[in-house]
């Protein structure tokens, strides 16, 4: 990558801000269950979806999961 990129310009970001929502899981904080128990991935968010269980990874993601715990 040096060599790919030595006469380019070096270019610096700003730090974004912090997006702080009501959802810990969001916020960084680890939960005990997998994300789609806490978030509807079509408005994450939004309110917690009702049955969890029915997206069709639910149940990959969460066995995994509980048997890493």
């Amino acid at each position: 990558m040096a060599e790919a990129l030595k006469d380019a310009p070096i270019e610096t970001f700003n730090k974004p801000d912090p997006i702080i929502t009501d959802k810990p899981i969001l916020n960084g904080q680890r939960q005990i269950h997998e994300i789609l128990y806490w978030l509807n991935k079509d408005d994450p968010q939004g309110a917690p979806p009702e049955k969890p269980d029915s997206d069709p990874q639910f149940k990959n993601w969460e066995t995994a999961l509980r048997n890493w715990l």
